[in-house]
């Protein structure tokens, strides 16, 4: 059992603006609810304070996992994963 309030889950959704904050894909879309994602997962120690959540898809949460980097594909370097709150999707993702 999650120990994140449902205030706080429905703060982090509703900032997201019902989009998974990892693929920017609306959850009407989804047809399923957004989850809370652990940007540091719990894991490795992360916390479950607002500024370690952002909100997921299912898909996303489930591929994500407990990874915070992964090795990039061309130069096989482990780079860090996308950061919700410390990075911009479009500057990220270019």
């Amino acid at each position: 059992m999650s120990s994140i309030p449902k205030s706080i889950r429905q703060k982090v959704i509703n900032e997201a603006g019902y989009r998974c904050e990892y693929c920017c894909t609306s959850s009407r879309l989804i047809g399923m609810p957004l989850v809370m994602d652990h940007i540091f997962p719990t894991s490795l120690g992360g916390s479950d304070g607002r500024e370690n959540l952002c909100a997921s898809c299912y898909r996303c949460n489930e591929f994500k996992g407990a990874k915070i980097t992964a090795n990039d594909p061309v130069t096989n370097e482990s780079v860090s994963l996308f950061n919700p709150r410390q990075q911009r999707w479009l500057e990220h993702f270019q």
